[in-house]
């Protein structure tokens, strides 16, 4: 598969997940968008481009309110809260990781 497929298909899980109505069907959605981040500095540089970082970035961000949001209507059992709160700290982890990543072999300097 490649990557933009790999990326349409976690866009298309960040776009169903504001309908999801189970806390275990919208943790195990949040738990593939994260999955998937962790999986992008294995790629070939080359296939990741600055577009594809850009619409990651967007779309952790768009997931992140998603989670937010649930958060505070405070609808999920604890246990389902508890995995969402630690999920975007995943998310910002792994996001930061392919962006330190991207500049690594670009050859950005950390001042850039």
């Amino acid at each position: 598969m490649s990557i933009q497929d790999e990326l349409a298909e976690a866009i298309a899980v960040v776009n169903g997940l504001p309908d999801t109505r189970r806390g275990g069907a919208f943790v195990a959605g949040v738990e593939r968008f994260v999955a998937f981040l962790g999986t992008i500095p294995d790629n070939k540089f080359s296939d990741v481009t600055e577009s594809v970082v850009v619409t990651l970035r967007r779309e952790a961000d768009r997931l992140v309110d998603c989670i937010e949001s649930r958060l505070e209507l405070s609808g999920d059992r604890s246990s389902v809260q508890q995995k969402l709160a630690s999920r975007v700290y995943d998310i910002r982890r792994n996001m930061e990781q392919v962006e330190l990543w991207l500049r690594h072999y670009r050859g950005d300097s950390p001042s850039d």
